[in-house]
């Protein structure tokens, strides 16, 4: 008897003085402040607008594509990145990289005017600079080209073509005679 006091007091005194549950409150703490750096940030609508961004270069490359399509393809991103699954994968991403700390320093920052100046510009700096980028990898990209052909190579096993080539199915292969 007296060892199964001894034995339920020992357990009591751990259970009491274990802290409770740090790590879980933590992390809902830190899933909740990604949340608020997400919405602050406005996440989603960046998202957005870079899909859009993404669909008028698109459009210029594949003109064979009726405009339903485009329409069709911005509704189902519209529809897409506000989902829960959209929003939890990127808290994942935040969570991966940065710490709890790391998040609360960011919602400060972004709650300043600076801040607030950074979420209405960077989405502009980050077109302008993909535009940059898009435009020098063409150009790089054709200066390859050109100094392959020069070279003989051909750089291309077909030329670029503005539609798809058909597709074409090979001709059955004959059994031999037995």
């Amino acid at each position: 008897m007296r060892k199964t006091f001894i034995a339920a007091a020992a357990l009591c005194v751990l259970v009491l003085s274990a802290p409770a549950v740090p790590a879980q409150t933590a992390e809902t703490e830190k899933a909740q402040d990604i949340r608020r750096l997400l919405e602050i940030t406005h996440a989603v609508e960046s998202g957005l607008a870079g899909v859009r961004e993404g669909i008028v270069m698109a459009r210029r490359t594949m003109p064979q594509m009726p405009e339903r399509f485009w329409q069709e393809l911005e509704k189902e991103a519209e529809k897409e990145f506000r989902t829960e699954g959209f929003l939890s994968e990127m808290a994942a991403i935040y969570d991966k990289h940065l710490s709890g700390e790391d998040i609360k320093a960011l919602i400060a920052f972004y709650q300043t005017p600076t801040g607030q100046k950074a979420i209405k510009i960077l989405p502009q700096i980050l077109s302008e600079s993909g535009a940059i980028g898009a435009r020098r990898g063409e150009q790089m990209g054709l200066r390859v080209a050109e100094r392959l052909r020069a070279e003989g190579v051909a750089p291309f096993a077909h030329p670029p073509q503005s539609t798809p080539p058909p597709v074409t199915t090979p001709p059955a292969r004959r059994r031999p005679k037995s």
